[in-house]
């Protein structure tokens, strides 16, 4: 969901505005709200967004809500999840994509290091960097 304001959005609670522009980990999604821009990966009610954003809907000038079933068939994600599996605590750490796999897999040599293993979605480098200190520790090298 986007959602384009004439006005800056706040975020409520003064600790909520250190992460200005970061990505939130809210209970709904993730959330980043720059400016008048407010991007929800999740669909949350008036309601629950209202806990976390002072929203004033009268001065809402764009709105866009993109379904799992659009991403799904516009960016061929498989289920419309933006990071590859859910992230939720069944899917987090060892357990992305299978539990116990993490970075290595049941076939020798075949290493994953994308989206689907841990931290996730983003493009952060994070699960490939990860990946790579997997392949050494498993073949006896070493970062330098």
């Amino acid at each position: 969901m986007v959602i384009v304001s004439n006005e800056p959005i706040k975020l409520r609670g003064g600790e909520l505005n250190n992460y200005r522009d970061s990505i939130l980990q809210l209970p709904f999604g993730e959330t980043v709200v720059h400016g008048n821009y407010l991007i929800v990966t999740g669909l949350p009610t008036k309601d629950e967004l209202g806990e976390y954003v002072d929203i004033d809907w009268s001065s809402i000038k764009a709105f866009e809500l993109i379904t799992p079933s659009d991403y799904e068939s516009i960016f061929r994600l498989a289920g419309g999840n933006l990071n590859h599996l859910p992230m939720t605590e069944d899917y987090m750490f060892n357990n992305r994509p299978v539990p116990g796999w993490g970075y290595s897999t049941p076939i020798r040599g075949l290493y994953l290091g994308g989206a689907g293993t841990w931290p996730g979605g983003q493009v952060t480098g994070v699960p490939g960097y990860n990946a790579a200190r997997k392949v050494l520790s498993d073949w006896g090298g070493s970062l330098r």
